[in-house]
């Protein structure tokens, strides 16, 4: 399947107009690394981190290729980002728009018998921290050491949605059919 980064800002582009292809890509991989499994659970995700939105084929595939790249054997998953050649102060806005929408969809879905604790809580936490604390105007100028810490900061993000991932209940399909 295919897991590319860009193939999948594509398609989240497309399925909800209106909603950066980043924040989309956060709801789903916070739906996921809660371990929302059924229609429902997947409509209580969507709602909350983005508003309604049809559970059709396309937003399926969306799941199913954000599930893939989370579960690759190689740590490929990326958050859905704007490129590098755009200006930094947009690619910290939409960082900060993907942890928003990850936390409020791990938030929905999380079972509320099961909440998150330990290490899990720590790392929502930090990407809710990092939704509300990154402030895209103060960086004037997208130096190498902004970019630097930035890139870091995508890294942790990265890091944090994998071991949430890793450290779900009973991982199965996203999607059941």
């Amino acid at each position: 399947m295919n897991t590319d980064p860009d193939r999948i800002a594509e398609l989240a582009a497309d399925i909800a107009s209106g909603v950066s292809g980043s924040r989309l890509h956060g709801v789903l991989a916070g739906g996921l690394c809660c371990g929302t499994r059924d229609e429902p659970g997947w409509e209580r995700v969507l709602e909350a981190g983005i508003g309604t939105l049809a559970l059709d084929a396309p937003l399926r595939g969306l799941i199913a290729l954000t599930d893939a790249a989370l579960a690759d054997p190689d740590f490929g998953f990326e958050p859905v980002l704007p490129g590098e050649h755009e200006p930094l102060a947009e690619r910290v806005a939409a960082l900060a728009d993907w942890c928003d929408g990850f936390v409020l969809a791990f938030a929905a879905g999380r079972d509320r018998a099961h909440a998150a604790g330990g290490d899990a809580a720590e790392l929502l936490a930090d990407l809710n921290a990092i939704a509300g604390g990154l402030d895209a105007e103060a960086i004037a100028d997208g130096s190498d050491d902004d970019e630097d810490d930035f890139m870091q900061l995508v890294e942790y993000v990265r890091v944090a949605a994998l071991s949430l991932f890793a450290a779900r209940d009973g991982a199965t399909p996203a999607v059941r059919h």
